[in-house]
């Protein structure tokens, strides 16, 4: 993907995890993705592009007939198309300085994301599901 784009513009409206953000940013791309979501938890100003978001809206009711991912309690973010377009000029006109964002972007996938620290984390948190479960079967419901 990275040798044949200059960077990575997704405005969603939410993600879960935020997988596609987390794939380009290992590739060294400049990324671009709304301040809001599950990829908050590895992007930041430093390693990213975020756009504001100008609200939070609910889930239509369409959306939570179509699908059981969506609940009617849940909302979505509405990224600012004037700030997307500002990201996305500046990208284009201050690429090496962007280039070296996408380069930061790396550390934190790598870093965090990869099998092996990925693994320990599911470990830690099979582990600490596992004794809640243990605890909430015995009667004890303060996990």
């Amino acid at each position: 993907m990275g040798h044949s784009l200059n960077s990575f513009v997704l405005p969603s409206r939410g993600e879960g995890i935020g997988l596609p953000y987390m794939e380009a940013m290992a590739t060294e791309l400049p990324v671009t993705a709304p301040r809001w979501g599950g990829q908050l938890d590895f992007m930041n100003d430093d390693n990213s592009f975020l756009i504001d978001v100008e609200a939070l809206l609910p889930v239509h009711g369409l959306l939570t007939a179509e699908s059981s991912y969506y609940t009617s309690d849940q909302h979505l973010a509405e990224p600012s198309v004037s700030h997307t377009a500002e990201l996305m000029r500046w990208v284009f006109d201050h690429r090496s300085e962007a280039q070296k964002r996408g380069k930061i972007a790396r550390q934190r996938p790598i870093t965090h994301w990869s099998i092996e620290p990925s693994a320990r984390w599911f470990q830690a948190r099979l582990s600490w599901i596992g004794k809640a479960a243990s605890t909430f079967r015995t009667g004890n419901r303060s996990f």
